[in-house]
């Protein structure tokens, strides 16, 4: 009788472990909501890379630790970050839905908040960042610095 309370326990647990709240190292660097974010871009006069995830996605889990890369750290202040939660964010999702509803999706915008072309573009999706490209998020943070 006990193992199959503990049976039924695990398999309760198991849609909390499996959506838990992604690291995106909220202590280090300044992240933002879309609304919130996109003020911040215009008040800064800096360009925005916009993050689509969503926290039942290993693969967003892998991606948000290059977030916790000293260098990423440091060039973090040169653009805004801003991160759309694909399962609760989708009144904003038309306009970032361009080759597809994937996770992660990392768009880059302009002062105008226009989607700029993937300079990250592979055969299958235009907006997907590998996550384990450290050395390409910072290139791309520093070459939006304005």
């Amino acid at each position: 009788m006990k193992s199959i309370q503990m049976i039924a326990l695990l398999v309760l647990c198991m849609p909390v472990v499996a959506n838990a709240e992604i690291d995106w190292n909220d202590a280090d660097i300044k992240w933002y909501g879309y609304v919130d974010g996109m003020l911040a871009a215009k008040r800064q006069q800096k360009n925005v890379i916009l993050v689509v995830y969503a926290n039942w996605c290993s693969v967003c889990k892998k991606y948000s630790r290059m977030f916790h890369d000293p260098s990423v750290i440091s060039h973090s202040d040169k653009v805004v970050l801003v991160r759309l939660n694909q399962d609760e964010d989708g009144h904003y999702l038309s306009k970032f839905s361009l080759d597809g509803k994937y996770v992660p999706r990392t768009y880059i915008l302009n002062a105008d908040f226009e989607v700029q072309p993937s300079p990250f573009k592979s055969k299958k999706y235009d907006f997907y960042l590998p996550p384990n490209n450290v050395s390409y998020l910072v290139n791309l943070m520093s070459s939006l610095e304005k």
